[in-house]
């Protein structure tokens, strides 16, 4: 459960939790991440940071997160209840693909804050299933005070991805997706 999560990783259940979920490259920004969320933690919001994955950039980022509540998990299998254990998913990348993670976090009833880069916009509805930022640390950081601090605006844009993420992005969805797709360049 939510509340065991939270016990095991030593978070009271009063902290709002991010998560960003992904490698720690450059491409991925933790960089921008731990500076988003030290801006943020400024707002003496009870935050904590979980990071999972890995990556060349992992040193130099436990380094730069010195005296925040961050905690690097490294790569797990229990990535599902990680999130949700979470309150909010975080993403600060320069490009992205299709995100899976945020699709995931969609499911879980998670709001996102996210760099509004390549498809993350088909995932993310800006104010309504969570943020799009700017590259902007500042912009991004306010972000997280709106959200940390809103209990019923985080619900509120986690219910909405729960319902856009099984109508949008089921197994169904996407298989029937795939299947036009394919018929259509048959044609």
């Amino acid at each position: 459960t939510k509340s065991d999560m939270r016990k095991y990783l030593g978070i009271s259940k009063e902290e709002v939790v991010l998560i960003f979920v992904g490698r720690l490259t450059h491409i991925k920004r933790p960089d921008r991440l731990i500076n988003a969320f030290r801006e943020a933690s400024k707002s003496q919001i009870g935050m904590t940071l979980l990071v999972v994955g890995d990556g060349e950039l992992k040193k130099e980022t436990e380094a730069h997160a010195q005296g925040l509540k961050v905690k690097f998990l490294g790569w797990r299998t229990d990535v599902y209840d990680l999130m949700k254990a979470s309150d909010i998913a975080i993403l600060t990348s320069d490009n992205e693909g299709m995100p899976i993670t945020l699709i995931e976090a969609a499911h879980l009833g998670l709001p996102t804050i996210s760099t509004d880069v390549g498809s993350v916009s088909d995932v993310v509805l800006h104010a309504e299933t969570g943020y799009l930022t700017s590259l902007d640390e500042a912009v991004m950081a306010e972000r997280i005070k709106q959200l940390a601090i809103s209990p019923s605006l985080r619900d509120k844009f986690g219910s909405a991805a729960k319902k856009r993420a099984a109508e949008n992005f089921s197994a169904e969805s996407m298989l029937n997706f795939h299947s036009e797709l394919y018929k259509s360049l048959l044609d």
